[in-house]
C-alpha cells in the first residue's frame, strides 16, 4: 500500500507525461512506466546531477544488470551515493542497507575499483562545473 501511494505521488510530482528536460522526471517517467532501457540515460544523467533517487536506481539497474550490463563496483558506486544523500531516516537506513548487502558480496578490488570509478566522476563533474 505505501508503495502505491509513493508511486501515485511520483506521478503527481512529474505531472504531464510530455517530453520534459528534466532528466529526474523522465526517469521517473520511464521507471514509472516500466521502461528501464529509456530510464537508464536520464537516470545517469539525474544522478550525475546529486539526485538520490536517480542514483540509487541506476546503482540496482548495475547491480541487477537490468537493463544495464551487470557491474559491481559501478553498482556499489552509485548506491553509496544514494547512501550518503540527505532524506528521512528510514528512506537512509533503507539506501544504506541495500549498500551494504552488497559491499559483503563484493572482493576488496572491486571496492577499491568503486571508490576509483566515484573519485573519476568526481573529477569529471568538477571539471564540467568548473568549464561552465
Amino acid at each position: 500500500m505505501r508503495y502505491a501511494a509513493a508511486l501515485l505521488l511520483m506521478v503527481f510530482a512529474v505531472g504531464d507525461v510530455g517530453a520534459t528536460a528534466d532528466p529526474s522526471k523522465e526517469c521517473i517517467r520511464a521507471k514509472l512506466r516500466g521502461n528501464h532501457k529509456a530510464a537508464v540515460k536520464p537516470c545517469t544523467k539525474a544522478a550525475e546531477q546529486g539526485d538520490a533517487w536517480a542514483q540509487f536506481t541506476i546503482g540496482k539497474m548495475y547491480r541487477d544488470g537490468d537493463p544495464t550490463p551487470k557491474d559491481i563496483p559501478l553498482a556499489y558506486m552509485w548506491l553509496s551515493l544514494a547512501a550518503n544523500a540527505q532524506d528521512t531516516d528510514r528512506v537512509m537506513a533503507y539506501r544504506m542497507k541495500e549498500k551494504k548487502l552488497l559491499e559483503e558480496k563484493m572482493t576488496k578490488d572491486q571496492i577499491a575499483e568503486a571508490h576509483r570509478l566515484g573519485a573519476e566522476l568526481f573529477e569529471r563533474l568538477k571539471a564540467r562545473q568548473d568549464g561552465d
